[in-house]
């Protein structure tokens, strides 16, 4: 089983550990052209920059894709033991120390801790993925980064994906068919579910209910309204299969369709599992988020627990992780009753 190596390593400064974490979220959003070359050109600059950025890249995947594949107690109970044995070599908490800590109940954090500002911080909390239900009743799953166009008529369900990562639960119309137009590709449906990620110059197409039409886009003063108008589609998928294709694709390109397994389509999505991202977020206010998405609830009653500001990334199911963070990165004590668990310093 592959887990993130726990050999020692000298500690990223702050500045550089924020900064890596910064571009590895905005990174699984998607990034434009000009993005990917800011990004080369920060990784070029310091080799501080690329071994922090690498590091926090292994741990995302090495935390991630167990948990879509129902290895997340497996992997767990291996990174707990790991990191008891190097408890005594590190005297500081750092990102590593956090990653495994999370580690533990299966919960991927890129954290800072910091005790309370001396003036007012600016606190932001992002849910993801921004879930939004359409006019017809369908629903739509954004990735972080990905910007969608809703264009709905009398006679067509329309969204341009303009950028980035989208799952559609598409509500059966006959009369007016479901399409999503993304990199010179529309891909037409009446009642489905499938995702389309746009990025890098590619269009990618993964159908986990019914069948999808991918056809060429037309040009935005074609008329299609007459019958036999519309050109064949060129590829149909149904599903538990994908199809990746070029931007703006060429005529006469062969395409493949390659079917997909259950356990990979669960790590292709795994990005729809609810996350919490915090950014100089007290504690207190962090507590109360988690206790709106779970049945087990948290309790800060030490005040100087409830100001400390915390940033990261968290699973929004996994409100015991969140405790086992500030256990070991703060010295914080958690006394469990039923559905509560109190925290305080000790």
């Amino acid at each position: 089983m592959k887990v993130v190596d726990l050999k020692p390593h000298p500690l990223p400064d702050a500045a550089v550990e924020e900064r890596a974490a910064d571009w590895l979220v905005r990174s699984h959003g998607n990034l434009s052209p000009d993005e990917r070359a800011e990004l080369q050109q920060w990784l070029s600059a310091d080799p501080r920059h690329q071994v922090t950025y690498t590091e926090l890249a292994e741990t995302w995947r090495t935390l991630t894709e167990p948990r879509a594949s129902g290895r997340s107690e497996e992997l767990g109970r291996e990174l707990e033991t790991r990191r008891q044995r190097r408890a005594a070599r590190r005297r500081t908490f750092a990102w590593a120390g956090c990653g495994l800590a999370a580690a533990a109940t299966l919960v991927f954090s890129l954290v800072t801790l910091r005790s309370p500002a001396p003036a007012p911080a600016m606190a932001t909390v992002a849910l993801w993925p921004d879930r939004q239900v359409l006019p017809d009743g369908s629903t739509v799953e954004l990735n972080a980064g990905a910007r969608i166009v809703v264009d709905f008529s009398a006679s067509k369900r329309g969204v341009r994906l303009l950028a980035g990562e989208a799952m559609f639960a598409v509500r059966k119309d006959a009369a007016r068919p479901f399409v999503v137009s993304a990199g010179g590709v529309e891909v037409r449906a009446v009642g489905t579910a499938f995702s389309i990620r746009h990025a890098e110059g590619q269009v990618g197409v993964l159908v986990t209910e019914g069948r999808v039409a991918v056809e060429r886009a037309a040009a935005p003063d074609t008329d299609h309204s007459a019958p036999g108008s519309r050109p064949p589609p060129i590829a149909f998928v149904n599903a538990g299969a994908k199809l990746d294709l070029p931007v703006d694709l060429p005529a006469g390109t062969a395409l493949e369709i390659t079917p997909i397994t259950p356990h990979e389509v669960a790590a292709a999505l795994t990005w729809r599992g609810q996350r919490m991202e915090f950014s100089a977020t007290p504690v207190a206010e962090a507590v109360e988020v988690f206790n709106r998405q779970n049945r087990l609830q948290l309790a800060v009653v030490d005040k100087a627990l409830a100001q400390h500001q915390l940033s990261g990334i968290f699973w929004a199911d996994d409100p015991e992780g969140f405790v086992r963070l500030l256990e070991t990165g703060m010295g914080a004590t958690a006394e469990r009753a039923g559905n509560t668990i109190t925290l305080r310093l000790k």
